[in-house]
């Protein structure tokens, strides 16, 4: 028999285990506070989404907004201030400013094309068929093309402010 000499009393069974309740008690709270803060900040950060998403959403409507703004501003100012070469770049109705961006056009070669600068009636007079295709496209996405390269730079012609121009194509 081996016997083992300790300064300590041995604590009975039943002193201790209220102490282990409390303890666990402390524990169980604890860990319901955590769970009660991981609450209010999963509502807090659902809040915060709700208000992002409101936000973004209303950015998204100022910016449809000042796009028609603007185009119709720079429409009009090539209107009235045509002076030679000094029309300004109009914007497709997304807010794409048109000046050399490349663009796939979807008319019959479905060809890449760089969209040259429109600064007089004759930059248009002088687009190719395939820069029709993409100016048109640009500025009335969802129309019907029309077969008709005369046509295409009579519209053209219209959004960018040169309508009373029509009759010198």
């Amino acid at each position: 028999m081996i016997v083992v000499a300790t300064t300590h009393p041995a604590t009975p069974p039943s002193h201790r285990t209220p102490f282990k309740l409390a303890r666990m008690d402390q524990r169980l709270e604890e860990a319901n506070e955590r769970n009660d803060v991981d609450l209010r900040f999963a509502e807090v950060n659902q809040r915060i989404d709700r208000h992002t998403n409101e936000v973004n959403a209303r950015i998204d409507e100022l910016k449809k907004v000042t796009i028609k703004g603007y185009i119709k501003l720079i429409r009009l100012d090539n209107a009235l201030y045509q002076l030679p070469g000094s029309l300004e770049e109009v914007p497709f109705p997304d807010g794409t400013f048109p000046w050399g961006k490349e663009v796939e056009v979807d008319g019959p070669s479905h060809t890449r094309v760089k969209l040259p600068e429109l600064r007089n009636l004759e930059s248009v007079k002088n687009l190719t068929e395939p820069e029709t295709f993409g100016y048109f496209q640009g500025y009335y996405p969802g129309e019907q093309m029309p077969p008709q390269t005369a046509r295409r730079r009579e519209k053209i012609l219209l959004a960018i402010g040169l309508g009373k121009d029509l009759h010198l194509l």
